[in-house]
Parts: structure tokens; C-alpha cells; sequence
């Protein structure tokens, strides 16, 4: 009887927690084009829970249904909404551009490399650690076009270290990941990313570190702006020069000018300098990167600065004399769902070897995958997803 009633108040407990959670699912459009907006970060008040917009500007989420929404993007002011105004099931909201002409192009007397390498020392210093990140991360491999390999996980990333010698080690508590084309050879040689090294580099910032010395930045022009939304926050831009003959990026840093650290990365191959990539050679095969995009994107969380999302968007050619003949397009999205204080309690043996999911095998236990993964896949690759279920 007294094991009948305990089941009794769980079911109840359960219940009442659904009933003050609701399930969101909402497109975010510019509200002069009405043109869908990608890459807006949402966020929460009274809890951890957050979102990426997807490319088709739409993003779900599970939320208190007394809490607010606040949705924030560097191009657009931000907005926020109450959960109990969204009455309709798919509400679109509308996002107002930054008025550019009010934007303010800064005049620093501190070199941009010093700039930068401040910023890079101090966020550094700053970031939460040694910290546990609960997040959810997405892989899609395409060769020729079409895809080839799936792999998603909810994974624990356990962050430790001096600043600039970060270690990471990787638990997944559920993931799965499938080939999704028979005959192609690629579906089955688990091609994937490193969660180890994307972490690693992400927190000491050596993605942007040669960026932060004098060589480094001599090949950029660069402009300082302010954003019209954020009185705190500065934009530092850079572009290549048009007489370097290198592969260069085009690189946009936000940064906030009181606590001095870093807000968001953002870099790609610049279109006037793709024509420098060159070919690579390895043991097997010759490489050509075709396409290198990241971002990342940090914040402030009950006085913690710890990272929110990244995402890796690449493209390359990988080819030899005997049958190798890929063309691949590879994206990772990585996304902070929740963290805590490290405690260093986990189990040494169930760490992920080099971070690579998808290497990892199949551990499915719910449907991880919906609302609380806090990445909304497209309509093209809710298709893709769609078509496991027959496989797992």
C-alpha cells in the first residue's frame, strides 16, 4: 500500500510539472522583408534552458509557462515576450533590424592586435571553470551533395584546466548515429567531429589567438563599431587585405566594453581569398578545404561566463589515385543546455575516446531529440532525421 501512494505522488508531481511547462515552437521573421532570421540566440529568466534559430528561423523549446522569452541576434534588437502571450501554436515573431546609420565607428589608440589579445587574456581568466556542461550536439556529413552519415547525443562536457590549457572530457549520456547512404562508401567510415578539440580550442580562443599578435593582424583591415541595440557592446570587424595572396577570413567579434570579454566569434573563408586555398597532402590522400565556418557565442549566466553554443560548417575535397572521391560537407551545432559546478564524480571509463561521437555507438533511451535538444533542425533535415525511426 505504502509502495501504491508513493507512485501515486510521483505521477502527481509528474503531472503538475507538465502542467506548468509548455512546449514552444516559433519562427522569427524581419519584421521590413519578412524574410526568416537564423542564429538568434534565445534565452530564459529562472532557468538555464535555451535555443538556437535554425536556417528556417524557427526554434522549439520547453519552458515555465510564467517565464519570458528574450531572443537576441547582433543584426536586430533584441525582443522579449511573455510564454503565457504565445496563444497560437506557431507564433511568429517579429524582429526589427539595427538602425546601422546610428552605428558609431570607434577610434581606439591600442593597436587592434594588443586589443585582441587583451580581450583573448581576459576572457581566458574569466571563463567558469573547472565547470559541467550539459548540452546537446548535431552532426550532418554530406558527400556529392547528398547525406551520408547522422549523429546527434546528449552530451556531458567536463571542462578543466589553466586557461590556456584546457581539458575536456566528453560523456554521452544518450546519442545514435546512422549511415543514411548504402551506396556510398563514406556512409560507413564514421566521419565526424572532435567535441574534445571544437571545446578545447573554443575555450582558449586559439581559433582567433594568431589574431592577438602583430604578424597575425597585418594582413587585416579592421573597424570598431558599436551596436545601436547594446550600449555595452563593441564590434570589432575584420577583413582581408586585397594584395595578401593568402586564405583569410572574414572575422566579426563582439565583445562586452565593461567586464572586457568576449560575447561571440564569428569567421569564414573570405570569398576574395577562397581562390588561396591550397591543396594538402596526407599518408593516403590529398585534401582541399573548400568552406570553413564557425561561431561561437557566450554569456553571463547567474554570474557565471561560460559558453552558450557553437557551430562548424565546412566543406572539402578528398581525393587519391585509387578510388577516394569525396566531396563533403560536414556541420557540427553544439548547444549549452544546462551546467553545474564540476565535481569531478563521473566514471573515467565512459568518456567519449578523442571526443568523437560518432564513434561512440548507439545508446538511445528517450526521445532526446525534441524540444529540450535547444537545436530545431530545418525542414530538410527533420526529413533526414524522420527516416531513422525505421532504424532504431
Amino acid at each position: 500500500m505504502r509502495n501504491y501512494f508513493l507512485l501515486l505522488l510521483i505521477s502527481l508531481y509528474s503531472a503538475l510539472l507538465c502542467a506548468q511547462e509548455k512546449n514552444i515552437t516559433v519562427t522569427l521573421q524581419n519584421a521590413k522583408t519578412k524574410e526568416v532570421i537564423a542564429g538568434a540566440s534565445v534565452s530564459t529568466d529562472g532557468s538555464n534552458v535555451g535555443a538556437v534559430s535554425n536556417d528556417d528561423g524557427v526554434f522549439k523549446i520547453t519552458v515555465p509557462k510564467s517565464s519570458n522569452l528574450k531572443i537576441t541576434h547582433l543584426s536586430f534588437k533584441p525582443i522579449a515576450v511573455s510564454v503565457s502571450d504565445l496563444k497560437e501554436e506557431n507564433p511568429v515573431l517579429f524582429m526589427e533590424e539595427n538602425d546601422f546609420t546610428l552605428e558609431e565607428v570607434i577610434i581606439s589608440k591600442t593597436p587592434i592586435y594588443q586589443l585582441l589579445a587583451g580581450l583573448i587574456e581576459n576572457s581566458r581568466a574569466k571563463l567558469s571553470n573547472p565547470i559541467h556542461l550539459n548540452t546537446y550536439c548535431r552532426e550532418f556529413i554530406k558527400n556529392h551533395g547528398k547525406y551520408t552519415r547522422f549523429t546527434d547525443g546528449l552530451v556531458d562536457l567536463h571542462i578543466k584546466g589553466k586557461p590556456k590549457n584546457i581539458d575536456v572530457d566528453a560523456i554521452a549520456l544518450q546519442n545514435r548515429s546512422y549511415g543514411l547512404n548504402e551506396e556510398d562508401e563514406a556512409s560507413d567510415m564514421l566521419i565526424g567531429f572532435s567535441l574534445e578539440d571544437i571545446i578545447e580550442k573554443t575555450y582558449e580562443f586559439g581559433i582567433i589567438k594568431k589574431l592577438g599578435t602583430k604578424s597575425g593582424s597585418e594582413n587585416y583591415d579592421y573597424e570598431i563599431k558599436s551596436n545601436p541595440s547594446d550600449e555595452n557592446m563593441y564590434i570589432i570587424h575584420l577583413t582581408p587585405k586585397s594584395d595578401v595572396e593568402e586564405l583569410l577570413y572574414n572575422v566579426k567579434i563582439a565583445y562586452n566594453i565593461n567586464a572586457k570579454v568576449i560575447l561571440s566569434i564569428e569567421y569564414k573563408i573570405a570569398d576574395s581569398h577562397l581562390k588561396y586555398s591550397k591543396e594538402r597532402n596526407f599518408l593516403i590522400a590529398r585534401a582541399l578545404i573548400k568552406k570553413n565556418n564557425f561561431k561561437a557565442n557566450f554569456k553571463f549566466d547567474k554570474g557565471k561566463y561560460l559558453l552558450s553554443s557553437t557551430l562548424v560548417d565546412m566543406a572539402f575535397k578528398i581525393w587519391n589515385k585509387r578510388k577516394i572521391n569525396f566531396d563533403m560537407e560536414a556541420k557540427n551545432a553544439l548547444i549549452v543546455t544546462d551546467f553545474k559546478e564540476e565535481t569531478f564524480s563521473y566514471d573515467k571509463k565512459a568518456v567519449i575516446k578523442k571526443g568523437k561521437l560518432v564513434k561512440n555507438g548507439n545508446n538511445v533511451k528517450t526521445n532526446y531529440w525534441e524540444f529540450n535538444s535547444g537545436l530545431t533542425p530545418t525542414a530538410e533535415e527533420q526529413a533526414v532525421i524522420e527516416s531513422l525511426k525505421n532504424k532504431q
